[in-house]
This record gives structure tokens, C-alpha cells and sequence, in this order.
């Protein structure tokens, strides 16, 4: 009886992965580099809060498969299967970027993922906390009707440039 000889890729789901582009084993795979980069409680609705490296926009990212990834789309490679081609993943249960839960996630086209990012992001309050909806509001409306601005904001805005 001839004893086969194991392979690398063999191994792989008892010791780690094997990663063949670097020709080299990591220690943990990709699933547990998800999982001790992500914080599971503290949060009321239940997202999974990245806790390491996020990009200018706020979303996770983590090396998978030898490229720089958004992390909510690895985990939902990891635990839901591939994104279908054409579609994008979509925070419809939180406006959280930095989620990863896949409860969390959508796939969906990229259109709807538009105009669900222009209703969500549309401010409620100012940087200063004043209203911008509701009837309390004192707002000005530019009028490409996308901008919107506090009154009381802007009066402060205007006399710190009339010190300069």
C-alpha cells in the first residue's frame, strides 16, 4: 500500500490557510482575521463595529484574496457566498459603515443603493445640532435643492468672515 503524498492545500483547513500567490501559510484564515478584527457587542441594534483600519468614507478594509477589501464585503464573500456581478451590498438595517454584520446587508443594484444612501444621508441636524427638519426648522434651501444650511449657522459663518 503507497502512502499518498499530502499537499500544502491539503492541510489548510487544519492549520491555518495557505496562501498560494505568497507561497507562504498565515496563521489564522481569512474567516478568523474577520472575526478578532470586529467588535460583536455594545451595540443596540446589533452591528459588528470594525475595529481596525477604516478608509476615508469610514468602512472597514482587510487584505483577502492578495488585494485591499471593504470588509463588510468580505465577510458577506465569507459567510453568504459571492457578490453576483453588477450588484452592490447595501447597510439597509444600519447606517453604520463600519458594520459587517451580513444580517445587516443587501445585495442590490446599484441604483436602489443610490437612492437609499440620498434618503438616509439627508441631514436632520446641523453640525451644531440645530434642526433642519420639522417646523422648527430655520433653513435655507440652495437651489440646486440639494444643500441645505441653518440660519443660525450661517450668521455665524458670515461674521467670522466679516473679522477676517
Amino acid at each position: 500500500m503507497t502512502k499518498r503524498q499530502r499537499t500544502i492545500q491539503d492541510l489548510a483547513p487544519f492549520q491555518g490557510h495557505f496562501d498560494p500567490r505568497r507561497e507562504r501559510w498565515n496563521k489564522y484564515t481569512p474567516l478568523e482575521r474577520l472575526l478578532q478584527s470586529v467588535d460583536v457587542g455594545g451595540s443596540p441594534i446589533g452591528c459588528w463595529r470594525w475595529t481596525r483600519s477604516t478608509d476615508r468614507e469610514g468602512y472597514g478594509f482587510m487584505k483577502f484574496r492578495g488585494r485591499q477589501e471593504r470588509a463588510h464585503r468580505v465577510a458577506w464573500e465569507l459567510l453568504e457566498g459571492p457578490i453576483p456581478p453588477g450588484l452592490e451590498l447595501d447597510h439597509r438595517e444600519c447606517e453604520n459603515k463600519s458594520c459587517v454584520n451580513v444580517d445587516h446587508l443587501e445585495v442590490v443594484t446599484g441604483l436602489v443603493n443610490t437612492q437609499r444612501g440620498c434618503l438616509k444621508n439627508r441631514k436632520r441636524v446641523c453640525v451644531r445640532g440645530h434642526p433642519l427638519e420639522g417646523p422648527e426648522a430655520d433653513i435655507y434651501e440652495r437651489p440646486n435643492d440639494r444643500d441645505r444650511e441653518c440660519r443660525a449657522c450661517m450668521r455665524i459663518r458670515d461674521r467670522a468672515r466679516k473679522r477676517r
